[in-house]
């Protein structure tokens, strides 16, 4: 048997549609992206139990194989095993991942951790994997975690094997100089903009537009999963000074608790009976395939992070369909918007006044976009993402070449 011909065969670790928590928008955005590819041949995606594909996605070059339980060691080790089972199939594998991927336990995360290494020691395939987040490059206090020295020193060690054994990708440079400075391996900064939304806005239902609300009235939206890492009580202290001077004003809570913070749940829950009225509305989870028009229903989006973990996946449905953006002022979000050359409102973190102004310079018409602006801004957005989703096809191709090379030299010396 010869060389095989043709594109890459990707096998796709990830959480997946429906899910849109643990970086599933993204995976089935990337997932879609990569199959549109001409030098990608096949994408077989490991997904949590309940994955499936997107409606108006058709399955010709995607396949999913449901195989792991979120909080699950033992499924997550027999995924390996059967990543492993089919490595026949696959040229290389690629791994869409954070820290905390794999559930609220330490077992669990570790293992998933350890995962692309294992898979690159055992299979001698090229392994890449996407890192939302390190350990190294959070505050894991700000964001609400308690981590002991053992904790530290074990996902230290993981991280490590993750950077020496797998080609890493990180969204921010900063990140990239972080892990180069605490772990002395190479990774590669490479942001994905846009990325949450793309199943959407390039399958058949066409362009995300933005649906003008009734004149005079301002629709805010708080997206996310909720817990101690994002001031949720401050900014709807301000947006309550907004509704009482302005009628027309509506806001919109979306999204669950975070799951990693249980303890969380007498504030939040303190929190909904305090708004509670007509004009705050708490909506809980949103189906995936509803995040699109949710956004779209939509005037302006509030960012209260008290700590980002890297990129803002909110943020870059704001991005992808066009609504105004109100953030606290983090390094992180500053470096999204810089790469993705956005006009965000920042304000200082915790600073109720200076959000209050901003979200009355947006109301006064400051910072609003228009419908030629939105397209063209989709446009750059879908160039920069073409390109980065090619930088990860190249090098998922680069370990398929390597690949073929041995297998060819194993053939002839037979």
């Amino acid at each position: 048997m010869g060389r095989r011909s043709g594109g890459v065969r990707v096998g796709f670790f990830c959480h997946f549609f429906p899910e849109f928590l643990q970086a599933a928008n993204s995976s089935t955005g990337l997932a879609y992206m990569l199959s549109q590819r001409e030098d990608v041949s096949s994408v077989l995606v490991f997904s949590q139990m309940n994955g499936e594909l997107p409606p108006h996605i058709t399955g010709r070059k995607i396949k999913i194989e449901r195989c792991w339980i979120q909080d699950d060691p033992v499924s997550l080790i027999k995924t390996i095993m059967r990543m492993v089972q089919v490595r026949h199939e696959i040229d290389a594998y690629f791994f869409n991942m954070f820290v905390t991927s794999f559930g609220k336990g330490n077992v669990s995360n570790g293992i998933g951790l350890l995962m692309p290494s294992v898979l690159s020691f055992l299979t001698k395939r090229r392994v890449v994997t996407y890192m939302h987040n390190f350990f190294e490059t959070q505050d894991v206090t700000a964001l609400g975690y308690s981590p002991g020295l053992l904790e530290r020193f074990a996902v230290r060690v993981l991280e490590k094997l993750l950077v020496s054994r797998t080609c890493v990708f990180v969204p921010l440079r900063s990140q990239g100089i972080k892990i180069r400075q605490t772990l002395g391996g190479k990774v590669y900064p490479l942001l994905l903009p846009g990325i949450e939304g793309v199943w959407f806005s390039l399958t058949n239902r066409g362009s995300l537009r933005l649906n003008k609300g009734e004149d005079g009235t301002t629709r805010v939206l708080l997206f996310g999963s909720w817990g101690p890492q994002k001031d949720l009580e401050g900014a709807l202290a301000a947006l309550k000074v907004l509704t009482d001077i302005d009628e027309g004003a509506r806001v919109t809570i979306a999204g669950e608790m975070n799951p990693h913070f249980p303890e969380y749940r007498v504030t939040f829950e303190a929190v909904q009976r305090r708004v509670a009225s007509g004009r705050f509305k708490f909506i809980g989870r949103v189906e995936e395939e509803f995040i699109p028009t949710l956004f779209t229903s939509h005037d302006l989006l509030i960012l209260p992070y008290k700590a980002a973990g890297g990129y803002s996946g909110a943020l870059n449905w704001a991005v992808t369909t066009g609504i105004g953006v109100i953030a606290y002022d983090l390094p992180e979000l500053r470096e999204c918007a810089s790469s993705m050359d956005l006009n965000i409102q920042f304000v200082p973190a915790g600073d109720a006044k200076s959000l209050v102004v901003a979200i009355q310079n947006f109301v006064h018409g400051l910072h609003q976009t228009t419908e030629g602006k939105l397209e063209d801004r989709q446009a750059m957005l879908r160039i920069q993402l073409d390109a980065a989703v090619g930088v990860i096809a190249a090098s998922l191709r680069q370990g398929a070449q390597v690949h073929n090379v041995r297998h060819e030299g194993a053939e002839t010396s037979q």
